[in-house]
């Protein structure tokens, strides 16, 4: 709401966590998931917009149609308007803080990465692994307080290097296989993503297309000038 601090809709069990890592000081906090849009309704007729255009992130998969439904239920003359892009474009400018929190997620996915290169070896599992790029994590001295953890990650090697995404498991690498990984820390749920292949020895197919690759981002960087569109590369 435009001249207004922001107000924070919450179940009432996760209030302490929200009150603890959020910037936002005014929350309203509902008990089971059927009260969620008459809290809803009741914060929007306090402010007087029930009968406003409000904007939601409806390409968001946390905002369930359902919870929808039941908004307009209460508020039958509110206006629905789609704000998915709006609210993207203003989160992707970051305050100093935020940038921080980036910072620090950055330099652990950078541990886990290299933990992973040095870690690969003949036999090692999957879930070997993820407990070695989780001990580095926890157990760097930059960790402070430990509050940079890493989100699940996809790990696979070998022919489950195939699957488009997976959790680890006891399935080992041999030589002259490939690794993948795709691994995240985070920070206060700022996570910083990155992904990584790599091959035991050698692996002709995984070679050939890691020198494409190369070759492509080479080219396209090449060609980065201004006035250039993404439409004009890609063609």
């Amino acid at each position: 709401v435009p001249g207004r601090s922001p107000t924070f809709v919450v179940r009432q069990y996760d209030e302490q966590a929200v009150r603890s890592y959020s910037c936002i000081e005014e929350l309203v906090t509902y008990t089971h998931q059927q009260d969620l849009g008459k809290v809803c309704a009741d914060v929007l007729r306090r402010y007087g917009l029930q009968r406003k255009r409000i904007g939601f992130e409806l390409g968001c998969w946390n905002l369930a149609p359902a919870d929808l439904s039941a908004l307009q239920a209460q508020l039958p003359d509110l206006k629905i308007s789609d704000a998915s892009r709006l609210v993207s474009s203003v989160a992707a400018v970051k305050g100093e803080l935020e940038l921080e929190c980036m910072r620090e997620a950055m330099r652990m996915t950078d541990l886990a990465v290299r933990t992973f290169q040095s870690s690969l070896r003949e036999g090692v599992t999957e879930l070997e692994m993820a407990a070695a790029m989780a001990a580095a994590i926890s157990g760097a001295a930059a960790n402070t307080g430990g509050e940079v953890g890493l989100s699940p990650g996809t790990i696979l090697f070998g022919e489950r290097t195939k699957l488009p995404h997976g959790p680890p498991s006891q399935h080992p690498i041999s030589n002259n296989e490939p690794a993948f990984l795709e691994i995240g820390a985070s920070k206060h749920g700022y996570t910083v993503g990155m992904v990584r292949c790599a091959v035991l020895g050698r692996h002709p197919e995984a070679e050939s297309l890691h020198t494409l690759a190369e070759e492509v981002i080479d080219a396209l960087v090449a060609a980065v000038k201004p006035g250039t569109s993404a439409a004009t590369r890609a063609s």
